[in-house]
Formats: structure tokens, C-alpha cells, sequence
């Protein structure tokens, strides 16, 4: 019997032994063997910070290479830093994958949150939600087959088409949140009003393209939890968080298995 909407991380990480392509295929293919519906790779870009103390291979890369072993498993990013990602090379590279692999592909996005890989690639982190947003339009419409003109904060495009187009709509799952507080945070732990009504109206967009009632009333204000405090994780955490209209139909959901 399947596992139909479960979901594994592969073992991208690579530490003290290293990690082979021989390694993550053998993985991948006793996942589908057992009867797994997805695989999922992290995006790290740099290492040696408070959480991430050895190097991660590229999830598009390694998500590639275990594409060629299987047939049927779906393939995930969980997530793909993407405001570090110029968008019309990530949009090849998706498009690319997604024509090798029957489209099996689903892009889990965030925004990211280490400051060290945003200076390595010269952006601030203070600009990820914007860049963030632009991406996300600007993709889609690469997939979708369209010559994109955009003229946007971050870029400008003028009559720019990459391919070959994909045959259905992109699956794009969002994720993102905040580390348990403790003392090596990186963060304070606060949920400011601003990031609450930005979640509130991305919600709205996402219940009126599919139909769903609005709640009655809603409020917002600030969540800050006080150092030292310990909150149980959500199951779902660490993994994509499938936005509701993705929810509406059939997909799948990733578990970190340890």
C-alpha cells in the first residue's frame, strides 16, 4: 500500500564522510520502493551557522539526480531560499527539471533567514520579502509559456521567454516561520503586526481564488514569546506548509524522518 501525501527529506547534508550521488539514489529508490510519495531536499547555501554546522548539496541539483532513478516519486525543495535566486535562471533550471522528470517537480519557497547568505550574494536581507514576491510572479509566468515584461523594485525584464513551457500550473507550497526561542537564536522571538497582516491578506487572495468564506473578524497585533520559553513544535515543522489552495485539491505532504 502507498503512502499516499507522506513524504521524506533526502540525506543532502554532507558531513565528515561526505555524501555520493550512489548514496542519495540507493535513498530515494527504497523510498519508492516502500511506497513514499515525495522526496525533499534543503537549500543551503553557506554553513558553519548556529543550525547548520556541515555543508548541504544544491536541492535542484541533487533533486535531478535522483530524478533519473525513479519514476514515480514527486520532488520537493523544502525549502528554496528564493529571494537568493536570481529568477529567470531558477525558472530554466525549474523548467528543465520539470520536462526531464514529467513535471513531478513541486517548488516549497521561503523567504530564508540567515544574513550571511543574503551579503554573499550582495542583497539585504531587509529586501527578501520583496524579492520574494516578484520571483514568484515572475516565475509562474516563465513556466506558464509567457514572454514576460516586468518592471518591478527589484528587476526588470523586457519580452524575456525561457522553456520549454510547462503543461500544468506550477505547484508552489510556502513555508516559513521562526525558531523555537532559545538562547542561540538567531532571532528575537517576535511575530510583528506587520508580518501578521501580510500573512492575513496573502490568506484573503488565497481564499477567494478558491471560493472559501472569510473569517468574520480579525485582529492583529504582535507575538513575542519570552527568551527561554520552550513551545512544542507543530508537526508540520520544517517542512512546506501547503498554502489552502493546494489544500482544495490532491497533493502531498512532506515528514522529516529520522
Amino acid at each position: 500500500m502507498g503512502l499516499r501525501g507522506v513524504g521524506v527529506f533526502l540525506p543532502t547534508f554532507a558531513g565528515a564522510g561526505g555524501r555520493t550521488g550512489s548514496e542519495l539514489a540507493a535513498f530515494a529508490r527504497r523510498a519508492e520502493d516502500l511506497g513514499f510519495d515525495s522526496v525533499w531536499a534543503t537549500d543551503h547555501l553557506l554553513h558553519q551557522s548556529r543550525f547548520y554546522a556541515v555543508p548541504w548539496l544544491d536541492p535542484i541539483v541533487s533533486l535531478s539526480y535522483v530524478a533519473a532513478t525513479t519514476s514515480r516519486l514527486r520532488l520537493g525543495t523544502s525549502v528554496l531560499v528564493l529571494p537568493t535566486r536570481q529568477p529567470v535562471v531558477l525558472a530554466k533550471q525549474i523548467a528543465t527539471l520539470q520536462a526531464l522528470t514529467d513535471e513531478r517537480y513541486i517548488l516549497g519557497a521561503g523567504t530564508g533567514w540567515d544574513e550571511r547568505e543574503f551579503q554573499a550574494v550582495g542583497q539585504q536581507r531587509a529586501e527578501r520579502s520583496g524579492r520574494t514576491d516578484e520571483s514568484i510572479a515572475i516565475i509562474r509566468r516563465l513556466l506558464a509559456g509567457e514572454s514576460v515584461t516586468h518592471e518591478g523594485r527589484v528587476y526588470q525584464l523586457r519580452d524575456v521567454e525561457v522553456g520549454p513551457a510547462m503543461r500544468s500550473p506550477l505547484r508552489l507550497w510556502s513555508a516559513g516561520g521562526r525558531q523555537i526561542p532559545h538562547a542561540a537564536s538567531p532571532e528575537r522571538p517576535v511575530l510583528a503586526p506587520a508580518v501578521l497582516r501580510r500573512i492575513i491578506a496573502s490568506d484573503a487572495r488565497r481564499r477567494a481564488a478558491i471560493g472559501a468564506p472569510s473569517p468574520s473578524r480579525t485582529r492583529t497585533s504582535s507575538i513575542s514569546f519570552p527568551p527561554g520559553t520552550a513551545r512544542r513544535p507543530s508537526p508540520s515543522n520544517g517542512a512546506p506548509t501547503r498554502p489552502s489552495w493546494e489544500r482544495a485539491g490532491r497533493s502531498s505532504t512532506s515528514s522529516r524522518c529520522t
